[in-house]
């Protein structure tokens, strides 16, 4: 598939747009039909996955799989974060209920709480 603009590319990257611009200074499979840097540029799909995998000159040999290991651990982050929303709501959830219980309670009290 023929990726158009620096979006597409970026997208299908998993990465931001200026991320990938700069990933084109290390030998990102990019072509510009008119020369120059600010002329539109485009990618084939296939290309950009081999790049990722196989072709990234600048890597660390010692750290294969970087961009993945990175796309996981966002992946990872994400749901950790989701999570802590739905256990945040929960929370909320319980204290209002408590702080109604207690009002409850103290709506029925008939005595006064310290009397002479």
């Amino acid at each position: 598939m023929i990726l158009s603009g620096w979006k597409a590319i970026a997208q299908h990257m998993g990465s931001s747009i200026r991320t990938a611009q700069r990933w084109e200074r290390n030998g990102l499979p990019v072509k510009r039909p008119v020369p120059g840097l600010r002329s539109h540029v485009a990618a084939v799909s296939t290309e950009l996955e081999s790049w990722l995998d196989h072709g990234m000159s600048w890597r660390n040999h010692s750290a294969p799989g970087i961009i993945k290991c990175s796309r996981e651990l966002r992946q990872k982050n994400h749901k950790l974060r989701q999570q802590n929303r739905d256990k945040m709501q929960n929370l909320r959830l319980r204290v209002e209920a408590l702080q109604n219980e207690i009002a409850a309670i103290r709506a029925k009290r008939t005595v006064p709480r310290y009397s002479r």
